[in-house]
């Protein structure tokens, strides 16, 4: 049996194929270019855009690999869009990254402030809910609107046809107002917040989301962030998961039920709990490093070229400087601050250069996450010498690699394939299709 697992990533749509002995059959990633302009603290994307490429990828691999019974599909959580009544795209894609809920509501106080306090959870800027919110309050939801949803789960329903989304509980915890020893949204926190439920997507009670035309099963979308633990870990439990790409997080899997400062409860899917300490720059600092130093380059010189060989350089060829600048890297806000931002200190005229900058920009964010580390460790009975690494930054960067090993004091070894949650999904497919023995689904076909 073979299973195509799909992420539908921040800036790539990602692809495996894979067989029930985890062997990798195909594997494709591509840019996805969606972005849309907007206002500066918009982040949104073109949603056609996004399924025609993903969509594309899944031919592709259907081409090659004719004989796939299932579908596992995960993708960026928080984010959201809006469908109307035939299950058609009538918005952007809000992303995680959106920040108008850390726009100013009133009295001085962001929407994603004045929900958290309404509702009784804590909600940051970019989680759905937020940006529905804000979209409620200034008049900005589709007149035809009738559900919103992930972008994964437009996708998947798109795949079988559908008209009307459900989401897996994963990805609707990652909405907010969730409530999550009970597996479904708090009517009571919504109501609280002047949410109406009606445009919520059915939480699924089952796997199986329907089959394609051709009768491949699809399963309903996880997050991909428990995608990622998945594929990085292939079934350990007792090693945590670090994973860096865009944004950064560290996950611990618990299999009870525990709340943790600083740490967010997620579901996971096969029963038990991740415990995520999430970052919202990682990458993208490393990133907004390489930009400035491409930018000044430009300025100089006339002309644009990626950075990010020549910083590799720079690192390999000079030994580690003394005397770093402090460089605290929350560039976004953090998830229970979007107010709060990166700052410099300790900088003089000796370590004013790129190389100690680099450096800076690598301490922080290893110092963001090692924060988060300790409060993971409250589910460890002894500390773990080993974290499973993943994601394209931490791939790429052995030095990122060595300041991680070094302020986590743990050893960090690489998931053993690139593509951890599109081939994290994938696992879970392949199982979830074994546990339904004849392969009929567990769920009629959506918006049947």
């Amino acid at each position: 049996m073979k299973a195509i697992g799909l992420d539908i990533g921040t800036t790539t749509v990602s692809l495996v194929v894979t067989d029930e002995s985890s062997n990798i059959l195909k594997r494709l990633t591509v840019e996805h270019e969606s972005t849309l302009r907007g206002r500066c603290f918009e982040h949104i994307q073109d949603v056609n855009v996004i399924k025609a490429t993903s969509m594309l990828a899944i031919e592709q691999a259907m081409n090659s690999c004719p004989d796939v019974e299932c579908i596992g599909i995960t993708g960026q959580m928080h984010g959201v869009l809006y469908v109307d009544g035939a299950g058609q795209p009538v918005s952007p894609l809000y992303t995680w990254q959106d920040g108008r809920g850390s726009q100013i509501y009133r009295e001085g106080e962001s929407y994603a402030d004045y929900l958290s306090q309404k509702s009784g959870y804590n909600l940051s800027t970019g989680y759905g809910l937020v940006t529905h919110f804000y979209n409620q309050k200034n008049g900005l939801v589709p007149p035809d609107a009738v559900k919103l949803c992930t972008i994964q789960d437009f996708i998947a329903m798109s795949l079988c046809e559908g008209r009307q989304p459900c989401i897996d509980a994963t990805n609707a915890a990652s909405l907010g107002l969730f409530d999550l020893e009970n597996g479904r949204f708090d009517t009571a926190a919504l109501k609280a917040a002047g949410i109406s439920d009606r445009m919520l997507p059915r939480v699924s009670s089952g796997r199986a989301a329907g089959r394609t035309a051709q009768g491949v099963t699809v399963f309903t979308p996880i997050g991909d962030n428990q995608a990622s633990f998945i594929g990085a870990t292939e079934g350990r439990r007792d090693m945590p998961l670090i994973n860096i790409g865009t944004g950064s997080q560290i996950s611990v899997f618990t299999k009870d039920y525990v709340e943790v400062p600083l740490l967010e409860t997620r579901p996971f899917p096969y029963g038990g709990w991740l415990l995520v300490g999430a970052s919202l720059s990682g990458g993208a600092s490393y990133a907004a490093m390489e930009k400035f130093i491409r930018d000044s380059a430009s300025m100089v010189y006339g002309k644009e070229h990626q950075a990010y060989e020549a910083m590799k350089n720079l690192l390999d060829r000079s030994p580690k400087p003394t005397n770093l600048p402090h460089i605290v890297t929350t560039f976004h806000g953090t998830r229970y601050n979007s107010a709060a931002t990166g700052s410099i200190e300790r900088l003089n005229m000796e370590n004013f250069t790129p190389l100690h900058f680099v450096y800076g920009i690598m301490y922080g964010i290893a110092d963001e996450l090692g924060s988060l580390y300790k409060s993971c460790l409250t589910v460890f009975r002894q500390r773990p010498e080993t974290i499973i690494g993943a994601g394209n930054c931490l791939r790429k960067n052995s030095h990122l690699r060595a300041v991680l090993e070094e302020r986590l004091d743990c050893r960090i070894v690489l998931a053993k394939n690139e593509e951890e949650a599109a081939y994290g999904a994938a696992l879970f497919a392949l199982g979830e299709h074994r546990a339904m023995g004849s392969g009929g689904i567990s769920e009629s076909k959506q918006g049947a």
